[in-house]
This record gives C-alpha cells, sequence and structure tokens, in this order.
C-alpha cells in the first residue's frame, strides 16, 4: 500500500498544469484539494519581446527556465512573426528543468544544454567552463522572474536580453471557507508548491498560521528558499524539478514516519 493512501494534498499549481500531478497523487490513493494560487497570463506589454523575436538572428542563444517562458515564447514566435521558430532551432538553447526541455524537443527545438541537477545555478557552473564572453543572450522570463540566472551569466561577461512573456497573477478564489476550515482542522497532511509566486500567492491569501502543523512540499531550491524566507518550515524538496519526482519524495516522507 502507498504511504498517501488516505493522505490529503492541497495541490497549488496553476490550474492549466494540474491534471498530470493530481492524477499521480490520485493513483497513489490521496485526496487532492485543488487550489490554484497562480494563473499564467499575458505581460503587459509584448513590445521588448517582438522586438527580440524580430531580431532573433542577432542572438548566439537563449535561455529558458520554465515550460511557462517555452510555451508563450513559442505562442507570440506563432502570433508575429511564424518564421522566426527556424531561426529559434538555430540558436543555442539552454534549459532548465526537465520539463522545459521536454517542451522544447516536442516543438523541434534542440537542447544545447541541460544542468544535470535540475538549477539555474548548476547551468551557470556548466557554463562558466565555456567561452561566452562578449556573447548575446535572450532570457525569456515571467514578469518578476529571478534576476539571479541573468546576473550570473553577466559575471561571465555574457550580454543578457531579459524580456517578459507572461506573469503570474493570484486567480479568483471561490471556495476559499473549505480550504481554510480543512487547514484548521489539521485535515490537510502536505501542501505543494511549484513556484515562488504559488508560495506568496498562498501567504498573501490564506496567511501563514494555517501550515503550522502541515507538511510543505516544493518542487526546487528556489522555491524552498522562497518558502523559508516568508517563515515556512519546508519537510520535502522534490530530487528533480518534476510532479514524478515531487510525488516519489512525498511518498518517501510519509513512508519514513
Amino acid at each position: 500500500m502507498s504511504s498517501l493512501e488516505g493522505k490529503t494534498v492541497v495541490v497549488t499549481r496553476a490550474a492549466d498544469s494540474n491534471a498530470s500531478l493530481v492524477r499521480l497523487l490520485e493513483q497513489q490513493g490521496a485526496t487532492v484539494i485543488a487550489f490554484p494560487t497562480i494563473e499564467i497570463v499575458d505581460p503587459d506589454s509584448w513590445d521588448e519581446c517582438d522586438n527580440a523575436i524580430i531580431n532573433l538572428r542577432n542572438y548566439d542563444g537563449v535561455f529558458f527556465t520554465s515550460k511557462n517562458a517555452v510555451e508563450k515564447f513559442l505562442q507570440r514566435i506563432a502570433a508575429i512573426h511564424s518564421e522566426a521558430k527556424n531561426i529559434l532551432a538555430s540558436r543555442r538553447i539552454f534549459a532548465v528543468g526537465e520539463k522545459t526541455e521536454a517542451v522544447l524537443e516536442e516543438a523541434g527545438i534542440p537542447v544545447a544544454m541541460t544542468p544535470e541537477i535540475y538549477s539555474a545555478e548548476d547551468l551557470v557552473s556548466a557554463l562558466s567552463q565555456e567561452e561566452i564572453g562578449g556573447k548575446r543572450f535572450l532570457f525569456p522570463k515571467s514578469s518578476i522572474g529571478k534576476d539571479i540566472l541573468p546576473n550570473a551569466l553577466r559575471s561571465l561577461d555574457a550580454v543578457i536580453d531579459e524580456v517578459a512573456v507572461y506573469k503570474t497573477v493570484s486567480p479568483k478564489q471561490t471556495d476559499l471557507d473549505a480550504i481554510r476550515n480543512a487547514l484548521a482542522a489539521q485535515k490537510v497532511d502536505v501542501v505543494t508548491f511549484f513556484s515562488p509566486s504559488s508560495v506568496r500567492n498562498f501567504i498573501q491569501i490564506m496567511g501563514t498560521k494555517c501550515l503550522d502543523t502541515t507538511a510543505i512540499a516544493v518542487i526546487g531550491p528556489s522555491t524552498a528558499k522562497a518558502a523559508t524566507d516568508l517563515g515556512l518550515s519546508v519537510s520535502i524538496i522534490a530530487k528533480a524539478a518534476t510532479a514524478e519526482s515531487l510525488v516519489e519524495t512525498i511518498e518517501e516522507y510519509f513512508g519514513s514516519k
């Protein structure tokens, strides 16, 4: 029997990304409460992104650190300059995260490098062995994306153009009381977070007190840091940045108790 049998898991992932994670958890016997704390929407302006797409030949490579960045950038290419997809495929493409790499490969965009451990820091470490000084790279990202990777690349004398291709906002919540009551009654065993934004939005909506007796599971180091910076205690960090790995790590956590 799975260690998740009879456990209740809150999933805070964006609604359009929830299906596979919910299925994995339910297959292991967990009860899932969907509570999306972020929604992916278009940036306030496409101007910088559109300019980068038109001038894509000027870049030596492109960095993607999320599945959302890939999907939104490719959608924008299709909308304004479909021929740019072939140009993108001819650039050197770098990915952070297994899902990020998979979306690029599925779109026919070959990936030159993905770090063995799926984090921006490990990608910088791998690139420090290469000659990227003076080269120009594009960095499509969230409007509130962290500066760790682009700043680290600049420290290697690379030229980095950051462009917003999406932003995350708090979606409208219609059933807050049910989730709040379940947390207050200690009927939730674990809350999952997939991004720093999801942590911040959850706390803005629900506060932190409701998590005092609930295990917190996160997808990776940056989300863990966001949670601890906001005063939360993280119990579970996925070994790889995938839904499958997070579910496995949650299982191991409860199996050891």
